[in-house]
């Protein structure tokens, strides 16, 4: 599992940051590298809380003309509604020049 914390964009410095928590699941299960059931179902309890928290949104805005698929907590979530951008992927510079 990583936890990358990012509450400023690394690229807009009037945009906040995109932090991410990710799972590599059973990405390796073919080489019969399986994560054990009580990961499998931690995580699941994990995400279930989150949504119930935080709003599915599309990266970095509330447009939608673009999918949900990020998760905002109440805080950035209440940024994105007043019309502040996020950051819509710290890693990947062509993102943010096609949000703007």
């Amino acid at each position: 599992m990583w936890l990358n914390l990012r509450p400023k964009s690394p690229e807009d410095q009037h945009a906040f940051g995109l932090s991410s928590l990710e799972w590599i699941g059973n990405r390796y299960r073919a080489i019969g590298l399986t994560a054990k059931p009580e990961t499998v179902r931690w995580w699941r309890l994990l995400r279930r809380r989150l949504t119930r928290i935080a709003k599915r949104v599309p990266r970095g805005t509330l447009s939608a003309a673009l999918p949900p698929e990020v998760f905002a907590f109440p805080n950035a979530y209440r940024y994105l509604e007043v019309g502040c951008s996020g950051d819509p992927n710290p890693f990947d510079k062509s993102l943010h020049e096609s949000l703007r």
